[in-house]
């Protein structure tokens, strides 16, 4: 902690100081677009209201639970977020990071297609991870 404070790595990363992790001219400028998350409540308060108003909608059409298919960092925050709220209301959020037959038929169970979003997630696109998701849980045939 005193390392951490003496070479003020709080303030730095505050201030987007990439330095603490690149040198590398290449690296600087990727390393500058990862740290949007620190303004990132600031950034979406006006969206509040949108994202209520999907809600609820998706409440009225009887959809009550989501499943959000994922690997790794395509569900990620999907997945803390979940841990940290628990279900009391709303949507329930169920999140698959897994190509496992057993969790993806367990998955698969739970979502009721009448009454379940799917979520489909992938940082790079539509991918085969994604399809093996999205095949099994959803019954499609390629």
């Amino acid at each position: 902690m005193g390392e951490l404070r003496e070479d003020q790595v709080g303030r730095r990363i505050w201030g987007r100081d990439v330095s603490l992790w690149t040198r590398d001219e290449g690296a600087v400028k990727e390393a500058k677009k990862r740290l949007g998350w620190l303004t990132l409540p600031q950034d979406t308060t006006s969206e509040l209201e949108f994202y209520r108003k999907l809600r609820d909608e998706i409440l009225e059409e009887g959809i009550d639970q989501v499943l959000w298919l994922g690997m790794g960092g395509s569900s990620l925050a999907a997945d803390v977020l979940s841990r940290l709220f628990p279900y009391s209301g709303g949507l329930k959020l169920r999140v698959l990071d897994s190509t496992d037959p057993d969790e993806v038929a367990e998955a698969s169970a739970w979502a009721e297609p009448a009454r379940t979003l799917f979520v489909t997630a992938s940082k790079i696109g539509y991918d085969c991870r994604a399809a093996g998701h999205a095949g099994p849980v959803l019954g499609v045939c390629w």
